[in-house]
C-alpha cells in the first residue's frame, strides 16, 4: 500500500511541476500496483487530453465510467473527447447519460448545448444553455455560447443585446467578444466592438485556440469591412498559430474517396425535390477572391451577401448523428435518401431566409 501511494504522490507531483511525461508513466505504474479508482482514472486521461492524445483520454475515462457509472464527470469526459473528434452522436448519448444521472451538471449542459448548436438544433441548444445560466447567471462562457446559439439561428439583436453588456465592461472572454462583432457587424451597429476584439486578439492573455478564432474573426469581419490590409494581418496571425500537421497522404485519399462517391450514378439517385433557386454558392481556395466575387455579386439588388456560413457542415453532422450508427462522411452519402436530403434543404433554406425575406438570392 505504501508504494502505490507514494507512486501515487509522485505522478500528482509530477503533473503538478508540468512534467507530463514522468506523470504519465507514474499513473501507469500505479495502477499496475492498485485497484482502479475513479479520481486517479480520470487524472490520467486528463494528462492525455493535455498532451493531445485524444484516444488515449478516452480510453482511461471509459474505465472511469466502468469503476464509477454513476459519475457524471466521467461520462461528461468521454463525451468530450468525441465531440473533439465531431463524432457528435457519440458525444450527445454520453452527454445525455451524464445528464440523466445529474440533470444540472454544468459541464454536460454547456457541452451538449454547444454540440446541438453546432448541428443546427438551436431550440434545444438555447433551452438547454438558458437552464445553465439560471443556474450560474454570471457564468460568461454560457453566455457567450447561448448568444453563439442566437447568431447562428438569425436572431442577431438578441445574441447583440446579450453579450453588450458583457463586452462593454471588458469581458475578456472570447466567445463575448467573437459575437459582439459578429452581430455588430450584421446589425451595422456603429460602435466599439471590432476594437474590442482586437484588442483582445493582441493582449496575449487568451490561451492558442481562442486567440486564433479572435484572429480568424477579425480577418472575416475586416474583410467585409473592405479593410483588406487588416484583414490579411489578422488571418496571418492566426495562421502563425495554427499548428502544422497537415498529412498531405491523408489529403490525397480523402480526394480520391470525394472523386469515388460523388459521381453521376449517386446524382442520379439523390435527384433532390427541393430545387430553390435562393442559395448562390461560391466555392474556392482561401485567399483567391471569394470575398470578392461575393461582394460583387452583392452588389446587386436581388442579391445579399451572407458571408461564410457553418450550415452544410452542420447539415454533415446531422446526417451522421442520426442515430444510425453510419459510416463517417463521404462514406455516408452512400447510404443517404432523396428525402433526407430534401429535409435538410429545406432546412438549409430557412436559415438563408433568416438573412433577408426580401432578396432573390443569398
Amino acid at each position: 500500500p505504501g508504494h502505490t501511494v507514494a507512486l501515487l504522490g509522485q505522478a500528482r507531483a509530477a503533473s503538478a511541476q508540468g512534467n507530463l511525461t514522468a506523470a504519465i508513466a507514474n499513473y501507469r505504474n500505479y495502477f499496475l500496483n492498485a485497484l482502479p479508482s475513479l479520481e486517479p482514472l480520470i487524472e490520467l486521461g486528463n494528462l492525455y487530453w493535455q498532451c493531445g492524445k485524444i484516444k488515449e483520454a478516452r480510453t482511461w475515462y471509459k474505465r472511469a465510467v466502468a469503476s464509477c457509472p454513476d459519475s457524471a464527470l466521467a461520462l461528461n469526459n468521454v463525451g468530450l473527447t468525441y465531440q473533439h473528434e465531431g463524432r457528435m452522436d457519440k458525444a450527445i448519448h454520453y452527454y445525455d447519460k451524464a445528464l440523466q444521472i445529474e440533470p444540472g451538471y454544468s459541464e454536460s449542459l454547456y457541452n451538449l448545448g454547444t454540440t446541438l448548436t453546432y448541428l443546427g438544433n438551436y431550440d434545444k441548444a438555447v433551452k438547454l444553455l438558458r437552464l445553465l445560466i439560471h443556474k450560474a447567471p454570471d457564468n460568461e462562457q454560457a453566455i457567450g455560447a447561448l448568444a453563439d446559439a442566437y447568431h447562428k439561428s438569425g436572431e442577431q439583436e438578441t445574441a447583440y443585446d446579450l453579450v453588450r453588456p458583457l463586452a462593454q465592461n471588458d469581458s475578456k472572454n472570447v466567445n463575448i467578444s467573437v459575437v459582439y462583432a459578429q452581430t455588430s457587424s450584421r446589425l451595422n451597429k456603429d460602435d466599439d466592438a471590432l476594437f474590442r476584439l482586437q484588442e483582445l486578439a493582441d493582449s496575449g492573455i487568451l490561451h492558442n485556440s481562442a486567440q486564433r478564432l479572435a484572429y480568424f474573426t477579425l480577418g472575416k469581419l475586416y474583410d467585409r469591412k473592405e479593410a483588406h490590409d487588416l484583414a490579411f494581418e489578422s488571418y496571418a496571425k492566426g495562421n502563425a498559430l495554427v499548428q502544422d500537421s497537415f498529412d498531405i497522404a491523408a489529403h490525397k485519399t480523402r480526394i480520391e474517396k470525394l472523386e469515388f462517391i460523388f459521381n453521376d450514378a449517386i446524382f442520379s439517385k439523390l435527384n433532390p425535390a427541393n430545387m430553390d433557386g435562393t442559395p448562390i454558392f461560391i466555392i474556392g481556395m482561401p485567399r483567391s477572391g471569394t470575398s470578392l466575387v461575393e461582394q460583387i455579386l452583392a452588389s446587386h439588388s436581388q442579391v445579399m451577401g451572407a458571408g461564410e456560413l457553418t450550415y452544410i457542415p452542420e447539415i454533415i453532422s446531422n446526417l451522421s448523428g442520426d442515430g444510425r450508427n453510419r459510416a463517417p462522411y463521404p462514406e455516408l452519402m452512400l447510404d443517404i435518401r432523396a428525402n433526407e436530403l430534401s429535409t435538410h434543404a429545406k432546412k438549409y433554406i430557412d436559415q438563408m431566409r433568416a438573412f433577408s425575406t426580401d432578396a432573390a438570392h443569398i
